[in-house]
């Protein structure tokens, strides 16, 4: 078989996953890395940690030279990708330099979207997304300690958490009434709000920020409801978009993300794409739908890297999962909030006193979504019995038993007489 030179744009999770597949399927091949980060390879989803002092910077990286030495690879860094030629199987470089594949993988991830305000131009506003972000606003924390967020989704929150943490005051301001709306319902996250309000974090919720200006050294925001606040530091959380301004021209369609089929293949012969970038499979529907989060990624990678090596892998689907650790609390929400049709159960326990929520919602006898808060129970299994649709029909009730341990009637479900596919 020919020596093919697989080039892979991006060196996060999904990147290098896909790495360590084609090394896996092949020895011989070449493979090439290339991204636009001056560092070695780190997980955006560490940052917080990172921002909270919990680890440093030499903690951050991922993988080191030796790393790559081993798999045979190269990586590029500090190098950006301004065009993709198909025809040619050719990619083209901002300093003007270019180079042929024979596969392309697409793992470019994604950048913050600047929401509609006015004045937001005019003030500095700060995010999480990549490293310089953070190293910004670490500079800023220094003599600064008053910070409004905007957006109360995961990285909102998981910022609100971490200043929090270093003494600021922090002031949270959502569109929505409650607080992480894609996972948790009104029941769920009061439990969460509740938590953050005691450890003195502000909320403004079913408001949005109408405009900003700078006014005494200080940042004013005028909210939807008329009202105001004022910050030493703005952060914009309100979500983000795929990095693929430099696929203009490619021919490769594009919806929300890179719209790809089971094997992480674009439309476009020989180009692949994974993480964050890429719109693939939901499980639930099979439509595409954009999952940006690790477990998703690290999947996606490999199916990608084993087709782009010569074998034959399919992705299953994403599954929309969150894990969030806060103040000792912890809170895990995976697959659907709420049934789907007339079938579905919803089995629910609540403990207001202790803050112990826990829901599990069923299509029949397979578990299709849960929603825990301060439940010791392992998120893998869950996510597990979700993914390979396993028959709960013998299990439903003996998961809401008190006088046995909580771990031993999930982990009998893992049989294998019990899954099917």
């Amino acid at each position: 078989m020919a020596k093919k030179k697989h080039v892979i744009v991006g060196s996060g999770p999904a990147a290098l996953s896909a790495l360590e597949k084609i090394r896996a399927v092949t020895s011989e091949d070449e493979v090439k890395l290339v991204t636009m980060d001056n560092c070695p390879p780190y997980s955006p989803g560490s940052l917080p940690s990172l921002l909270s002092g919990r680890i440093t910077e030499a903690e951050l990286w991922m993988k080191d030279k030796d790393y790559f030495e081993n798999l045979k690879s190269n990586l590029v860094r500090g190098k950006e990708v301004t065009q993709v030629l198909p025809d040619k199987k050719k990619v083209i470089y901002r300093d003007g330099n270019s180079e042929n594949y024979d596969t392309l993988l697409i793992a470019s991830g994604s950048e913050s979207t600047k929401p509609r305000i006015e004045g937001l131009d005019e003030v500095e506003v700060h995010g999480l997304r990549n490293l310089p972000d953070c190293r910004r606003l670490m500079q800023q924390l220094e003599d600064k300690k008053n910070v409004a967020i905007l957006g109360a989704g995961m990285v909102g929150m998981e910022m609100a958490a971490v200043l929090l943490g270093r003494g600021c005051a922090v002031s949270v301001i959502e569109k929505e009434e409650g607080i992480l709306p894609l996972y948790y319902n009104e029941e769920a996250e009061v439990y969460i709000r509740d938590i953050f309000i005691e450890h003195k974090a502000r909320f403004f919720s079913g408001r949005e920020a109408t405009a900003v200006k700078s006014k005494g050294g200080k940042i004013s925001i005028t909210l939807s409801d008329g009202s105001s606040l004022d910050t030493d530091i703005l952060i914009n959380a309100m979500g983000a978009k795929t990095r693929v301004s430099f696929l203009e021209g490619s021919g490769i369609k594009i919806n929300n993300g890179i719209l790809v089929d089971n094997r992480m293949r674009t439309n476009v012969d020989c180009i692949y794409a994974t993480g964050d970038v890429a719109e693939a499979r939901d499980f639930f529907t099979g439509k595409p739908k954009i999952n940006a989060i690790i477990h998703s990624a690290v999947t996606q990678g490999s199916v990608a890297g084993a087709n782009m090596a010569g074998t034959d892998a399919e992705y299953h689907g994403g599954i929309p999962m969150i894990a969030f650790n806060f103040f000792t609390n912890q809170a895990f929400s995976a697959g659907l909030t709420a049934p789907q049709n007339c079938t579905g159960q919803v089995l629910k326990q609540k403990d207001d006193r202790k803050r112990v929520f826990r829901k599990l919602i069923f299509d029949g006898d397979r578990l299709i979504g849960a929603m825990l808060i301060n439940e010791k129970i392992d998120p893998g299994v869950l996510l597990y019995m979700i993914q390979n649709r396993v028959d709960m029909k013998p299990y439903k009730e003996a998961l809401f038993e008190r006088t046995k341990p909580l771990s031993n009637p999930w982990l009998d479900v893992l049989k294998p007489s019990t899954i099917t596919s």
